[in-house]
């Protein structure tokens, strides 16, 4: 396998056939590091793609050799090449403390895609549904799926609270199934569910999350607003405590 410094042109730069994972790291550890490596498996699995027997080794290694102003490493695997990426967390204190705003995307998910479900090289839909939140003054997009059910968002999964109860978009709805999302269902028996629009104003608080946020608090959602974020305050704290 190459690295950074060596680039074979595959079906990764082609077809986008590859997959990549993106880890927060603190203290010389990434977190959540085995879930990491476990879906990069998967996803390499599902794409015929041999995982290169020590990257986990090499990922540590690279892990204790980041500069004190890196604290996000990402590893990409195709069939050829293994690249790693170390870049700076931009999310600010600023955003937590307000929470996130996010609009409905008119691109639809397809649930039966098997491509769907793993973290590939090919992320178009999803970098420019980003962007366009952007430019439309959100901070993300939601897609919804063939059926219209809530599926996840351009880089983040979904989460609702009611009654102090967890329940995000069950993964057959057409999503890929996040770290720190598998981490909450684990430890909070999160209801994994179908959910509508229509449901949304049901519940009290909404969060996202992805390994670079953690949790972070949603305030809207389309036309519903969110004014609760106890439970959601709570989670964040015991999220940061992880090493």
């Amino acid at each position: 396998m190459n690295t950074l410094n060596t680039f074979v042109l595959d079906d990764g730069y082609r077809f986008g056939l590859g997959a990549f994972e993106t880890l927060s790291v603190k203290n010389g550890k990434g977190i959540l590091l085995s879930y990491h490596m476990e879906r990069l498996k998967n996803a390499l699995d599902t794409l015929g793609i041999p995982m290169p027997v020590s990257l986990q080794e090499e990922t540590e290694q690279h892990i204790r050799r980041m500069p004190e102003n890196k604290d996000v490493l990402r590893v990409l695997v195709s069939q050829n090449n293994t690249v790693w990426e170390m870049r700076k967390n931009t999310y600010t204190k600023e955003q937590y403390a307000q929470g996130f705003s996010l609009m409905y995307s008119s691109v639809r998910r397809n649930e039966t895609s098997q491509m769907t479900g793993i973290k590939s090289l090919n992320q178009g839909d999803n970098i420019l549904q980003k962007r366009l939140a952007l430019c439309n003054g959100f901070d993300e997009a939601v897609f919804l799926n063939s059926k219209g059910e809530l599926t996840e968002g351009t880089v983040s999964n979904l989460f609702f609270v009611s009654n102090k109860r967890l329940y995000t978009p069950a993964t057959n709805c057409g999503l890929l199934a996040g770290t720190v999302r598998r981490w909450l269902i684990e430890k909070y028996d999160a209801k994994e569910t179908h959910i509508l629009p229509q449901d949304v104003e049901s519940f009290q608080e909404m969060f996202i999350t992805n390994a670079l946020l953690g949790i972070m608090s949603v305030r809207q959602l389309g036309m519903v607003i969110f004014s609760e974020r106890t439970v959601t305050d709570e989670i964040l704290d015991l999220y940061r405590k992880i090493d």
